[in-house]
């Protein structure tokens, strides 16, 4: 199994679980949409062996979900047809196909660790099921009618959850120790200055203690003393003295699960899923509705027709009879069973993508016993999505792709939504499955439709575990292009375009107003806060709805953003992540975090500023010396390490500049620290220094045998090679390695001198002038050194830029091993390179399963905007798959923020028919609002400021498109410039400075000229037909 592809869900679900799915063998029954999605997850997830059993034929109404198939399909086996496409997603899995009869499924079931539904709900299941059980075989059922869903899961009577909510185990630092030895307890304080958070642990939790000075490493059982102290007994600690420093982590324990059969959950149905809390009674009305439209197909060898008033009274007529002998629910809704009825005769692609993504978790549950499975029903529905005025009957006279996409939502809705034109924002993870979203559901296929999506990003090989549209030959090509052309060829109606450009204000001539106002809805695809808020602006802006959605691992969340309804994206913001203090990184650390962070700040110095300092000395000497590194003593030292002391002529010399970097950093720079504050050094209140959260450091002796030692003189000797580009022997052995560094002279320590501070000692004027001297000495003969190894034949040095995704650079090793190391010198537990890679690479976990099942839940909200549906009808949504968890909630309404009068859609348009001054603009704001104006700015220039600029009097005289263009710069291709103007209510004396909405100015092209020009233009028309008359 390629690590690097299965790079991001490996930190998810971990490395045993991905073994596991990489010998696993799972049956799935159907290939219809639900079918397909599920299969395409399981393809993409790693899972080695799939068999699909499908005995269907492909119609019309397969198109609007099965996303494999076309019209030149129709009439052939779905699995068949779908079959080689399949295939191209995963080389690494073997994919086969089945067909046969009811026995010979039956038989095939037990040949598999899980078997999946994904068709059918049939009284044949609860044998299969029975079946099942019997061979130890995990059972998964679920359905896709229209807008409901439903899932059902059996891993069997006993199922161990090794790890039931996919949490990193709490760990810490042991800040201080206790003990009370008449009740031989040990008290652990574990509240950290530099970090505050709570131990989260509760009475009965097991945790490891580690690297205590004074305490064996041990496994013990606490007890919650307080948020910050837990207490273990210990019968030891008598004889315990001096204890210190350490770390606890917590271990988690398994679960044990009992599942009951299909036929006992159907009579009497577990708790299930509850995934909106203002519809609590609906878990018990869709099973029994579930049950309903089962009896109906059974009795009508079909589904409700669509919108057919005689079948959906049928239904609840089944209902009745059901809940009258089981008493499901003390009262059948039957609004909700009518329109669920009406409406389930087609499948379409939201439910199907939604359902398919959370169906392959349970597997993927059920093969690596990681997060909790779903007990044991969810049954879920979006009758919000529906048409609000219900259609009348619906019939396909003519079939097409979007047939099923009709009988669900009727034909006016389906065309709304193939008329939009909808801006997607990003082409990965998320991207590739709103792209396959849109082409199934048709949108952008209608006369006036389009989809545009841009993304600046090139395919990578870690793209391939969940970007579904990419494979193995298109690395390192153009993601959009990549991924347009697939939904292209997935449905040759849909008009789509590509773009390669970042969103953003640099880029406000290609995405101008033109292009904004054309849009009907924003997607979001993206992986970063920054460029979220940006679009958010610009759908603000522009008075846009924006469908917002993003992942973590197992955990996703999508937000509904409607103009004027509903607060923005950027109405509330997560807390900055906080940064580690200079000094706990470079002097004392003590976490790993710590050390990573110090190891990249080593990795830059000594490859990438270092360097790039160099060249820019080699570019222009004369440029450089005179400039202020030409008279900097650190600069001019830099310069003299790399291009004479400890510039290298071969690879040994490299073997052996790493040698003595080891001693530098980990030898040398720990003495250094424990020089300045020896272990017994005290505070000027007296305490110990070396306490609390901080580590007593001690230095390391160069191990020829220590695997960490290694890796750092290896990776750092090939990367100072590619620095000077010199040439690494393919026939360099470790043994000839340590040979080199253990004849490497080393410079001899010298140890730092701690000046004694005297009261009142200044220097006098001769010792300043002396120093002066001094120092101007050095400066001159370090300037001398350096330009005197100058030749015309001096190459540029080569930069390195630290990169987390190629594993053969030595970028991570170098880290990974400089970090640990590091750790090592502190006491700290150390890491492995994977780990450490994704914590200096800021890598985002990401599963296919997550990201395909939010989009579903995303589309199922784009049909509600499309539809004119009010923010009361539409959800945000947040679902944990690990827990599992799903809760939708209506969004929040957006408030008057601004001064009590404007909420974020509101915006000050001016357009005053020619381009005013400055000063007329202020005064018309003033006029507008009532508040003083404080200062105007465009982008991050200032414009004008109340009190001291020192160009007031020419800003205000100067018209504004002038003034703009001389201290900003005027968007091309618009006629509009967003400024923002900072106010205050001068009325009232506790005001303080606020932004108002933004000022939309109109500096050219307006509407009493373009009327103008038009009647002169006419009277000439006239004229002429005069003269010719």
């Amino acid at each position: 199994m390629d690590s690097g592809r299965y790079d991001r869900q490996e930190r998810v679900i971990g490395r045993a679980a991905m073994k596991n799915l990489s010998e696993t063998k799972v049956l799935v029954v159907g290939l219809g949409g639900l079918g397909v999605e599920t299969v395409k997850n399981l393809l993409l997830m790693g899972i080695k062996y799939i068999t699909i059993w499908e005995d269907k034929d492909t119609t019309f109404l397969d198109l609007s979900s099965q996303f494999f198939l076309t019209i030149d399909d129709i009439g052939k086996n779905r699995a068949e047809a779908s079959f080689k496409k399949l295939s191209q997603l995963n080389e690494y899995c073997d994919l086969s196909i089945k067909k046969g009869s009811l026995s010979e499924l039956e038989h095939l079931c037990t040949q598999f660790s899980v078997v999946v539904f994904t068709d059918t709900f049939s009284s044949n299941l609860t044998t299969i099921n029975q079946i099942c059980r019997s061979s130890g075989v995990k059972f998964i059922s679920a359905i896709s009618r229209g807008i409901f869903g439903q899932i059902f899961v059996d891993f069997g009577d006993e199922f161990n959850v090794l790890d039931r909510d996919g949490e990193q185990p709490s760990t810490g630092i042991i800040v201080d120790l206790s003990i009370d030895k008449s009740n031989n307890t040990i008290t652990v304080d574990t509240k950290d200055p530099d970090n505050l958070s709570a131990h989260g642990l509760n009475d009965g939790d097991e945790i490891s203690i580690k690297n205590v000075q004074g305490l064996p490493d041990a496994q013990v059982c606490i007890k919650r003393v307080d948020p910050y102290k837990f207490s273990f007994f210990d019968p030891e600690c008598v004889s315990y003295n001096n204890l210190g420093g350490g770390y606890w982590s917590q271990i988690k324990k398994p679960i044990l699960l009992k599942f009951k059969s299909l036929e006992e959950c159907i009579r009497h149905p577990k708790t299930d899923l509850l995934y909106d809390y203002s519809k609590m009674s609906h878990p018990g009305q869709l099973h029994l509705l579930s049950l309903s439209l089962s009896q109906f197909e059974r009795e009508n060898k079909q589904l409700p027709r669509s919108y057919h008033e005689g079948d959906a009274s049928a239904v609840l007529l089944i209902a009745n009879t059901i809940n009258n002998e089981y008493r499901y629910v003390d009262q059948i809704d039957e609004d909700l069973f009518t329109l669920i009825s009406m409406s389930c005769s087609g499948e379409i692609n939201a439910m199907s993508t939604l359902l398919g993504g959370l169906v392959a978790q349970e597997v993927q549950k059920a093969v690596t016993q990681k997060f909790s499975p779903i007990c044991q029903w969810f049954n879920f529905e979006s009758v919000s999505s529906l048409p609000s005025s219900i259609p009348s009957h619906v019939s396909i006279e003519e079939p097409s792709r979007s047939s099923s996409s009709v009988l669900v939502f009727g034909e006016e809705l389906q065309n709304l939504v193939q008329n939009q034109r909808i801006f997607l924002v990003g082409a990965g993870a998320l991207g590739c499955e709103f792209l396959k979203n849109f082409a199934v559901s048709g949108v952008g296929t209608g006369a006036k439709g389009k989809v545009t999506v841009t993304d600046m990003d090139h395919i990578e090989l870690s793209n391939l575990s969940r970007q579904f549209l990419f494979r193995q030959e298109h690395v390192g090509q153009p993601k959009s292009l990549i991924a347009a052309a697939a939904c292209a060829s997935m449905n040759n109606d849909m008009d789509i375009s590509y773009m390669v450009d970042r969103v953003g204000r640099e880029t406000e001539s290609t995405f101008n107003d033109t292009f904004w106002s054309s849009l009907s809805l924003v997607v979001n695809a993206l992986d970063n806060v920054d460029a979220r808020l940006y679009i958010d602006s610009q759908c603000i802006r522009y008075m846009k709805p924006l469908l917002e959605s993003g992942t973590l691992g197992t955990k996703a969340n999508s937000q509904v953003i409607i103009p004027n309804q509903t607060e923005s994206y950027g109405s509330k913001r997560d807390p900055e992540q906080k940064q580690f203090p200079e000094c706990t990184i470079h002097s004392f650390p003590n976490v790993i975090q710590h050390t990573i962070s110090w190891a990249k700040s080593v990795f830059n110095s000594l490859f990438e500023s270092g360097v790039n300092q160099v060249n820019s000395f080699l570019k222009n000497p004369d440029a450089y010396m005179k400039g202020e590194n030409g008279t900097n003593e650190s600069s001019l030292l830099t310069l003299k390490d790399y291009l004479i002391i400890e510039r290298p002529n071969n690879f040994d010399d490299c073997i052996k500049w790493s040698r003595c970097k080891f001693q530098s950093l980990f030898q040398d720079a720990i003495k250094d620290i424990t020089t300045m504050n020896p272990k017994d050094s005290t505070t000027s209140s007296g305490a110990l220094f070396w306490s609390g959260n901080k580590r007593f450091p001690t230095p390391l002796e160069y191990n020829k045998d220590d695997e960490q030692t290694f890796v750092f003189i290896n990776s750092s000797a090939r990367l100072l090679a590619n620095v000077y580009s010199i040439q690494v022997p393919s026939d360099i052995s470790r043994d000839y390695i340590h040979s080199l560094c253990s004849n490497t002279s080393l410079p001899v320590y010298v140890a730092p001198v701690i000046k004694k501070q005297e009261e009142n000692s200044e220097p006098d004027a001769q010792q300043v002038a002396e120093q002066q001297n001094e120092h101007q000495n050095k400066i001159n003969g370090l300037r001398q050194d350096v330009t005197g190894v100058i030749s015309g034949t001096t190459p540029n040095m080569r930069s390195i830029e630290f990169d987390k995704d190629d594993d053969s650079n030595h970028h991570v090793d170098f880290l990974s091993s400089a970090s640990n190391l590091r750790a090592r010198c502190y006491n700290i537990p150390e890491i492995d390179a994977h780990e450490t890679k994704g914590i200096a690479g800021n890598i985002i976990p990401a599963m296919i399963t997550t990201t395909a099942m939010i989009t579903g839940f995303v589309m199922l909200e784009l049909y509600k905007v499309v539809g004119g549906r009010k923010m009361e009808g539409c959800r945000n949504s947040y679902v944990n798959t690990a827990v599992p968890f799903v809760t939708m909630s209506e969004p929040q309404e957006a408030t008057k923020e601004v001064g009590g009068k404007y909420t974020i859609w509101e915006k000050i348009n001016v357009d005053m028919g020619s381009d005013i001054t400055i000063k007329e603009l202020l005064s018309e704001i003033n006029k507008r609002t009532g508040y003083s104006i404080m200062s105007i700015t465009h982008g991050s220039d200032l414009l004008w400021l109340c009190v001291g600029f020192k160009d007031k009097q020419n800003a205000e005289a100067s018209t504004v498109s002038d003034w703009v263009k001389n201290t900003s710069s005027l968007p091309k291709r618009s006629d509009t410039v967003k400024l923002r103007v900072l106010a205050m209510d001068t009325n009232s004396p506790s005001s303080d400075p606020f932004d108002l909405p933004p000022i939309i100015y109109k500096f050219k092209n307006f509407e009493g000229r373009k009327q103008k020009l038009a009647a002169m233009k006419k009277q000439a028309l006239e004229k002429k037909k005069r003269n010719l008359d």
